[in-house]
């Protein structure tokens, strides 16, 4: 396996470096504000029926670390098939992970503003 090729792309490393630094900063940010919550918060709000999910303070903590190991998952597909030369399916790998944190970042900064204000 050549994993020196993969790093050598700056497009991939860049936008693989970033969907995991926001990921650390997504599982940061939700760690700090959960701190000051009590021990029972809303997960889920809907526009048209309200609350519709209240858990315990510590589940939110389960999104940032489901999208940390999406991002891990695609990492390792994307050098997989850059290996394979379908350079194409590596590149849509990084989007999707850089997709899917920049969508656990809107959701968890809709929790905080539906827990505190």
């Amino acid at each position: 396996m050549q994993i020196k090729e993969f790093f050598k792309n700056p497009l991939l490393t860049s936008i693989f470096g970033g969907s995991i630094f926001l990921g650390v900063v997504n599982f940061l940010v939700l760690f700090f504000f959960i701190r000051k919550l009590n021990n029972l918060i809303i997960l889920h709000y809907n526009v048209y029926l309200g609350v519709d999910l209240v858990g315990y303070n510590k589940q939110i903590l389960l999104m940032p670390l489901v999208g940390i190991s999406f991002t891990i998952v695609n990492l390792i597909l994307a050098i997989y098939f850059f290996n394979r030369k379908e350079r194409m399916l590596s590149h849509i790998l990084s989007l999707t992970a850089l997709l899917s944190q920049l969508g656990i970042s809107v959701a968890g900064a809709s929790i905080i503003i539906v827990n505190y204000f």
